[in-house]
C-alpha cells in the first residue's frame, strides 16, 4: 500500500529548481570573474601579454616596442601624440626572429614591424612569437 503525504509536504529538489540555481550561479560568475585581477605574469612574454590585454580592452591596435636596454613601452597606433599606455623593464630580445616592435590588433593578433631578416622563421600571430 502506498503511503500518502499531505499536500504541502515534499522532499527533494526538482530538476527545474536545480537548473535555475545553476543558471544563476553561471550568471554571477560571468559578472564577477572579469573584474578579478589575477597576479601579473613576469618574465618572458609578460610585456606581450599585457600589451595584448590593453589592445583587446581598448578595442584598438597598439604597438609594443622594446628598446636596446630592454625597456618596453606600449602606445596606441592611432595616437599621433605617442602617449605611452604601459611601460616597464624587461629582458633584451634575443635570438632569430626577435622583433623589436610588434603591432597587436584589437583581436590580440601580433605582427612584427620592420623588414624580416633572412633566415627568420615564420611568425605566429596567435602566439606573438616566431613559429616553431
Amino acid at each position: 500500500m502506498a503511503s500518502h503525504r499531505p499536500r504541502g509536504c515534499r522532499s527533494g529538489v526538482t530538476l527545474l529548481e536545480l537548473l535555475v540555481v545553476l543558471v544563476l550561479l553561471g550568471l554571477a560568475a560571468a559578472v564577477i570573474l572579469p573584474s578579478i585581477r589575477f597576479p601579473s605574469r613576469t618574465g618572458e612574454g609578460a610585456p606581450i601579454a599585457r600589451a595584448r590585454a590593453v589592445a583587446v580592452r581598448r578595442g584598438e591596435s597598439v604597438r609594443l616596442t622594446v628598446g636596446e636596454t630592454g625597456v618596453w613601452s606600449v602606445v596606441a597606433t592611432a595616437d599621433t601624440a605617442g602617449v605611452i599606455l604601459l611601460a616597464g623593464p624587461g629582458d633584451r630580445p634575443s635570438g632569430p626572429g626577435a622583433a623589436r616592435s610588434v603591432v597587436i590588433s584589437a583581436l590580440g593578433l601580433c605582427m612584427p614591424e620592420g623588414p624580416a631578416a633572412v633566415g627568420t622563421p615564420p611568425w605566429d600571430p596567435a602566439r606573438c612569437s616566431p613559429a616553431r
